[in-house]
């Protein structure tokens, strides 16, 4: 199970995205909007596609950079997705504590800064970091939405 799991989790993760999409789809006019939020946010962790596979490199990037070795080339995506699961699918289901979606949404923010501050920190030829994309362009858009919803 473990080995499945290692080399299928961005499978797993679009799946349970899709199951969370569809229920938020659903749900839509029922649910408060910070747990509409969460659940779009969930959605947007297609991010973790562009870190992993498509155009992917961001594992091969950072173990480079941060002289990090693992046995298995996906351990660092188990890593990341075991995180994501704790800060952006746990709140969904505590939609009236507004700091487990604020935790989240920071994420979202912080992703974006951080795949910036990777072009420089890390001295790309390119102005692209894995995963950049969808952080400015899918991640912080929720994010600074939320943020501003929740501050109302």
């Amino acid at each position: 199970m473990a080995k499945f799991t290692l080399r299928n989790n961005l499978y797993l993760m679009a799946a349970l995205g899709f199951i969370v999409g569809a229920y938020v789809a659903l749900n839509w006019a029922t649910m408060p909007i910070l747990q509409r939020m969460v659940g779009l946010f969930f959605v947007g962790l297609m991010h973790l596609w562009e870190e992993g596979r498509f155009p992917g490199g961001f594992v091969e990037l950072i173990t480079k950079h941060l002289h990090f070795t693992a046995s298995s080339r996906h351990f660092g995506e188990i890593v990341t997705a075991a995180c994501v699961l704790v800060i952006a699918f746990v709140p969904l289901f505590f939609p009236h504590v507004p700091f487990l979606a604020m935790a989240t949404m920071m994420l979202g923010i912080l992703e974006a800064v951080m795949h910036v501050a990777m072009i420089k920190m890390f001295r790309l030829k390119h102005f692209y970091s894995p995963g950049l994309a969808t952080a400015i362009f899918v991640l912080l858009p929720i994010s600074i939405y939320t943020c501003a919803a929740d501050c109302r």
